[in-house]
């Protein structure tokens, strides 16, 4: 069934392994689909308010959320076991709503108001997660004509959207330390996650809560001081300068060793938690990483004939959107069964693998793609010049930074950013063009065999 599957979504053939099929085609092995249902499943057990519900999956300490059996081995061991606590949710005795409000606006709409000047306090906040997992944020409002910042260093096992969260909350805080002093009556933050914006609007449980609510504490903390607050959306990485400025100093506090020690080497106690977002995160990594490896399980095929590129989870863009013709001789060349001598003299159809363009011995994929002396000018223009216009493409030679002498077909094939190349190439364009003749043929035969049935 699958083998089928794969081949109406892709148009390879019959024979193709059925491990490229599937990473072609998007398909994902059931078990890992399963798995990660189970393991999602007690991810919203987790969400409950004070874990409830989960069961024996579950194990609650002192009302501590300390282990989940099939989540703590995704969760790298920062900690012991008995030191670990997951963040904990909780049910509001009373629904509450956030006192300031909260503008989304459109890009263009958001750059103007980020630009204007402004009455009160300003604050620009922005946090970070390096590729080694360590999180940060930073607040930067401007003080008598220079620049102040604040960067709090959060550990790891948290994600870009916690620190967001509370780099926002820290900035209605500095509000609160600074208004009496200033005598203002009005404060301004400036986030760049909209996401963030929409959860400090609400108090359920779920991802971000104990967050939202320590926002929704300090801005209820400002309204009593008849301050009005006002938080609003500004796009990331437009030239805003003291955007920018945020930007750089959440970089700066996701390192673990820069600064004082009270700045950045220790979380802040409260916070000592595995975040939720960050079990989300890695529930779909681990997903990603059981269907990789066992998709390359089902079909082993030799890495000089086929690489697997699944890390691409939203599926080849340029293949996606081509015709289906098109897209099929792709995906045959790139299996590396495809109507050319090689293989047609492994399915039994042909004596030889001699091209029938330019007489060499083996017609491969390779010798029609880089050295086939008939299509020597559609190799120029794959390799080296690429295409000027709306559709153009750079040439696979300067995408890939290497001479196509050194490169495997099966590594071209699975780089994204060469399929546009690729497809408009002698070989798919060929391939192509054959398949449809084929078909007119055969719509020719049937059609004379039914004239004839009718005659007689």
């Amino acid at each position: 069934m699958l083998n089928e599957q794969g081949r109406r979504v892709t148009g390879c053939c019959r024979t193709t392994p059925q491990g490229a099929l599937m990473n072609d085609a998007g398909l994902r092995p059931a078990k890992a689909l399963l798995n990660n249902r189970v393991r999602r499943y007690k991810l919203r057990q987790m969400m409950m308010p004070n874990a409830q519900g989960g069961g024996k999956m579950l194990e609650v300490q002192r009302n501590v959320l300390q282990r989940v059996e099939g989540i703590d081995e995704l969760i790298p061991e920062d900690k012991p076991f008995e030191r670990r606590s997951y963040e904990r949710t909780t049910l509001p005795i009373e629904k509450r709503c956030l006192t300031g409000k909260v503008i989304i606006q459109d890009e263009k709409q958001a750059l103007e108001e980020a630009k204007r000047e402004r009455d009160g306090l300003v604050f620009w906040t922005d946090g970070a997660r390096k590729e080694d997992e360590w999180v940060g944020c930073a607040v930067v409002w401007i003080e008598q004509g220079r620049w102040s910042e604040r960067r709090e260093h959060l550990g790891r096992q948290k994600e870009a959207f916690d620190a967001e969260m509370y780099a926002m909350s820290e900035g209605i805080k500095i509000a609160d330390e600074m208004a009496e002093k200033m005598k203002v009556t009005r404060v301004t933050v400036f986030v760049d996650s909209s996401a963030t914006l929409r959860r400090i609007q609400s108090d359920e449980p779920g991802l971000g809560q104990v967050l939202a609510l320590r926002t929704m504490n300090w801005t209820d903390a400002l309204a009593r001081k008849n301050i009005y607050v006002e938080y609003r959306w500004v796009p990331a990485h437009k030239g805003i300068e003291v955007n920018e400025e945020a930007d750089q100093q959440g970089t700066k506090a996701a390192y673990k060793h820069c600064g004082s020690y009270t700045e950045t080497q220790n979380p802040l106690p409260f916070l000592d938690y595995v975040s939720l977002s960050h079990v989300s995160r890695r529930l779909t990594e681990t997903k990603w990483e059981e269907s990789k490896k066992e998709i390359q399980e089902f079909g082993k095929i030799s890495k000089h004939s086929y690489q697997y590129d699944l890390m691409n989870r939203g599926g080849n863009s340029a293949v996606m959107e081509a015709k289906k013709t098109i897209a099929a001789r792709f995906y045959q060349l790139k299996s590396g069964h495809a109507l050319i001598a090689k293989y047609v003299l492994r399915i039994g159809k042909r004596s030889d693998m001699k091209c029938w363009w330019c007489g060499h011995q083996y017609q491969t994929r390779d010798l029609l793609s880089k050295w086939c002396k008939r299509w020597k000018r559609e190799q120029k223009r794959l390799w080296v010049d690429g295409q000027d216009g709306e559709d153009g493409y750079e040439g696979v030679e300067k995408v890939l930074k290497r001479p196509k002498i050194s490169l495997p077909m099966s590594l071209v094939f699975a780089e994204e950013n060469c399929s546009q190349a690729l497809m408009d190439s002698f070989p798919v364009q060929m391939l192509a063009e054959l398949a449809e003749w084929w078909r007119r043929q055969k719509t020719q035969i049937m059609r004379s065999r039914v004239m004839g049935g009718c005659k007689s």
